[in-house]
C-alpha cells in the first residue's frame, strides 16, 4: 500500500472490481479488525450488515464499490 494511505488519518480499504478486499491501512484494520481477524481476500459486501450493507452497491461501469 501507498505509504501516505497507511499514513492517513482516514480508514481505507481497496477492494477488487468484485468487491475482494486486496488492501487496508493501518487505520482500516484498527476500526474493522480490533480481534486482529484478518479481512483480506474476504469479499467487502460480506463484511457488513445491515443498515450498511443497503448502502454499498457495485457501480455497473466500473464495479467498484461505492456509497450512496
Amino acid at each position: 500500500m501507498l505509504k501516505y494511505f497507511d499514513e492517513a488519518d482516514i480508514s481505507v480499504t481497496i477492494c477488487d472490481k468484485e468487491g475482494k478486499i486486496i488492501e487496508m491501512n493501518q487505520q482500516s484494520r484498527q476500526v474493522n479488525c480490533p480481534d486482529g481477524r484478518d479481512l483480506i481476500g474476504l469479499n467487502v459486501l460480506d463484511c457488513h450488515p445491515e443498515p450498511a450493507l443497503s448502502l454499498i452497491h457495485i457501480s455497473e461501469p466500473t464495479r467498484l464499490g461505492m456509497i450512496s
